[in-house]
């Protein structure tokens, strides 16, 4: 199986899901902005590390409670950061670990992680002829991907998979197991909420959502291809017409 390091995945040059899913909503211009990662998107992170990797956490985080205004904060904070850690509030930490209660409270959830076959997974594979990769987060030993979500309201999660365009993400990753060779008998997404009570929801796709995603991807990609030929990012050129949601007297 071409397995890369987690530390040489983003950097590695292939073609991926978030990358897809950025050109697919804008476009190949505005996916090539490197983006910084916000508070969410850390907490994102953090959790992943907590329910997939939680023998990582310890090795990987530091949580700083000083005050960086006196001499012996900057002292200390200064110390974490020499240590490689990343930083994390006590409130971040807190909200990962009861996340990650939440989910094991849950006997088929447990029993999933309990028998992965690996995750966190970074992988290649090729994708009608271009180089692509792809990070897994979850693969059990019975066939099955799960991918992990966080989302703010639990209520929300469906409304966020289709307009985050996770269906060609789940797609793909699909794609790189069985392009290393195994086999995949069911592909599902677990959203955690954020906010207590931090509920679960864990979403089996169907055969049309995969095959929607897979629709997204060829869409992406084509978008892509075609994208990267420009030399500057095309015109756009419309006709501006009265939106139906615009309140007309």
């Amino acid at each position: 199986m071409p397995i890369i390091k987690q530390s040489e995945y983003r950097a590695y040059p292939a073609i991926n899901a978030s990358y897809l899913k950025q050109i697919l909503s804008r476009s190949k211009w505005h996916a090539d902005v490197p983006l910084e990662p916000t508070a969410a998107m850390k907490l994102g992170t953090l959790v992943h590390s907590h329910i997939l990797e939680p023998d990582t956490v310890a090795r990987d985080y530091a949580v700083f409670e000083g005050d960086r205004r006196t001499k012996a904060g900057k002292e200390a904070y200064t110390a974490l950061l020499e240590s490689g850690k990343e930083i994390v509030t006590a409130k971040d930490k807190a909200t990962a670990e009861a996340m990650t209660d939440s989910v094991r409270a849950h006997k088929l959830l447990a029993e999933y992680l309990d028998n992965a076959a690996f995750t966190e997974c970074s992988m290649t594979f090729e994708y009608d002829g271009h180089d692509a990769k792809a990070q897994i987060d979850l693969f059990t030993k019975d066939n099955i991907l799960v991918d992990l979500k966080t989302v703010g309201d639990i209520y929300q999660a469906q409304r966020q998979f289709f307009n985050m365009h996770y269906a060609l993400q789940l797609a793909w990753y699909k794609l790189a197991l069985e392009g290393n060779g195994f086999t995949v008998d069911s592909v599902a997404v677990l959203f955690v909420e954020t906010q207590a009570p931090h509920q679960c929801a864990l979403f089996e796709l169907t055969e049309p959502v995969l095959l929607h995603g897979l629709r997204e991807a060829a869409e992406a990609v084509d978008k892509y291809l075609a994208q990267r030929e420009l030399v500057h990012p095309e015109l756009i050129n419309q006709r501006l017409a009265l939106p139906a949601w615009l309140n007309q007297e």
